[in-house]
Formats: C-alpha cells, sequence, structure tokens
C-alpha cells in the first residue's frame, strides 16, 4: 500500500473513511508547522520545506533532521517554497532569493547572477534526460548539469512566469502559469492551452500526467485534457463546501500507482475550509479537520 504525504501532515494507507491520519508538527521535530512543499526521495525518507528551514524526515529511525542558515551558513534562505528529490540522490531547494543543491554535504547556490531566470522560484522538477527545470516569476531555467537555458518573456513566456513542471511519456513539458492557462513546450516553442480551450480558470496551480491525460489544477477546479491535448471535462464542486459555496481552488494534484486522483483544496477567503479530495474514476471522497487532518491548508502532495 502506498503512503501519501504532504504538507503538515503524513496519512498512512488511507484509502476509504474512518483509517488513521498521523499529524507530524514541532513536538515531533518539524522545525516549523508553516510547511510550504514537500519531496520524497529514493529511500522514501521526506523532506519538508517550511517558513523556519529544512526538515528531513527519516523513515526507518523515524528520526528528524532541521537545517537553517544558522546551523547551515550556506543555505540560501529559509523559506523553502519548492523541493525536488532528484534521482541520483540529491536535492534541489527554491527560495526567493535564489535555488539550492544539496548533495548530503555540501551547498551550492544558484542566483540570477550565475544562470537563474529570476531568484523567486515557484516549483523544480526532474526532466526525463535528468535536467532541472525551474519556474520562477520570470520564466523558466533548465540545468544540465553544467549550463543554464533560460526562457522568459521575450520567448513566449507570459507575464507572471512559470509556477508549476510536469511532463508526459514523449518528454514533452506542460508548464502551469499563475494567469495565462498551460504552456505545452516542446523545446523550440510554447503553445497555450487557455480558457478558450476549455480550461475552467487560466490561474493554473498543479498539473498531474496520467497515461498522457492531462489534470489540471487551477483557482477554479479541475480540467482534464486529453492525450493529444484535447479538452475533456471540467470538476468544479468535489469539494464539500457550506452552501452557498462551491468553488474549489485547487492548491495540487497527484496520480497515485492505482489511477486514483488526489486534489488538495483550499479555499482562502473562507479560512478554515480546505482539505483533501480523492477520486476512484467514479466516486469523490473528501477529508477535512474532522477526519483528522491537521489543518485545512493543504499546498503539496507527494506519494512514496
Amino acid at each position: 500500500m502506498k503512503n501519501f504525504y504532504w504538507s503538515l501532515l503524513l496519512l498512512s494507507s488511507l484509502i476509504v473513511k474512518g483509517q488513521d491520519i498521523t499529524n507530524y508538527t514541532e513536538e515531533e521535530g518539524l522545525i516549523s508547522n508553516s510547511v510550504n512543499c514537500l519531496a520524497i526521495d529514493n529511500d522514501d525518507n521526506v523532506w519538508f520545506g517550511t517558513q523556519q528551514g529544512l526538515s528531513y524526515f527519516e523513515l526507518e529511525t523515524e528520526t528528524w533532521t532541521n537545517y537553517n542558515t544558522d546551523s547551515h551558513p550556506d543555505l540560501v534562505q529559509n523559506t523553502i517554497l519548492a523541493l525536488h528529490a532528484t534521482s541520483d540522490g540529491n536535492l534541489w531547494l527554491g527560495t526567493d532569493f535564489g535555488a539550492n543543491f544539496y548533495d548530503g554535504e555540501n551547498w551550492i547556490t544558484y542566483t540570477d547572477e550565475n544562470g537563474l531566470a529570476d531568484n523567486r522560484v515557484k516549483f523544480i522538477a526532474e526532466g526525463p534526460d535528468g535536467k532541472i527545470w525551474i519556474a520562477n516569476n520570470d520564466g523558466l531555467s533548465i540545468y544540465d548539469g553544467s549550463e543554464w537555458v533560460s526562457y522568459v518573456l521575450a520567448d513566449g513566456i507570459p507575464f507572471g512566469g512559470v509556477n508549476y513542471v510536469a511532463f508526459d511519456s514523449d518528454g514533452i513539458a506542460y508548464l502551469g502559469t499563475p494567469l495565462s492557462g498551460m504552456l505545452v513546450f516542446g523545446g523550440e516553442s510554447f503553445t497555450v492551452i487557455d480558457e478558450e480551450l476549455g480550461m475552467l480558470n487560466d490561474k493554473i496551480r498543479s498539473i498531474a500526467i496520467y497515461n498522457d491525460e492531462k489534470w489540471v489544477g487551477n483557482s477554479d477546479g479541475v480540467s482534464v485534457f486529453d492525450a493529444d491535448n484535447n479538452f475533456v471535462t471540467n470538476y468544479e464542486a468535489f469539494f464539500e463546501l457550506p452552501p452557498p459555496d462551491e468553488l474549489n481552488p485547487v492548491e495540487d494534484v497527484a496520480f497515485d500507482s492505482a489511477g486514483n486522483f488526489w486534489v488538495g483544496v483550499y479555499v482562502d477567503y473562507l479560512v478554515t475550509e480546505g482539505g483533501l479530495a480523492y477520486y476512484d474514476g467514479t466516486d469523490w471522497l473528501n477529508y477535512d479537520v474532522s477526519d483528522g487532518l491537521a489543518g485545512p491548508v493543504v499546498k503539496r502532495i507527494a506519494l512514496d
């Protein structure tokens, strides 16, 4: 059974209502309860990026190691907004002041002075070829291990930059933008999929790809496009809210290995409303603080 981790909490073996949720907070060893992002490495250990630094949870021993700029001065900044554990066992993290590479011993900092399009990092992904893709406020930066290539407004990136990256089975990149829909990028030019083509809302928060279908989380819900990027359907009110509210602002989306779809939802204008939605292809289930979640703000979802 897969385990699902997300900001502020860990949920073990959850498929139906009534199973246990385990929460981790500062009392258990987390460096800060304000978690922004997370990543799971090859050994199923979990990295948490928070407002006050980085926490590492070793699964086998259930021990915590914390990092901040006091204990590790080469950490670029304590407020960590993006994390990615690479296939070769290293870690990348992003902040508003640049990115760090960490190999377990050494920290390397990258900023707009040596490659990034912008220091305000929003998301980090690894391409099928091992290159690191860093989404930022001005666009997209790609690192091959020795050189950076960046794409900005003049190259076709819309105003506001990029905040999410996902890849299909052919290595085509799908980029979420905060204002202008989803960009399709094969390496030469950008094609836009937006509200005119069926997108529920052009404020894209996250993208999950399963069997080359794109499930796009946005500020109104989830939009689905097929393997040829044709519109399929929209899901708008799958997370139950107090009437008359139905808006489902999505924070993150993910598929598990069985093809079940998971959605993190937070309705900021209602403050206390949000949680986790689960779709098995037929029915939706919701999980919120009444089921044991640590809080309503589910920012990121990851699975081992």
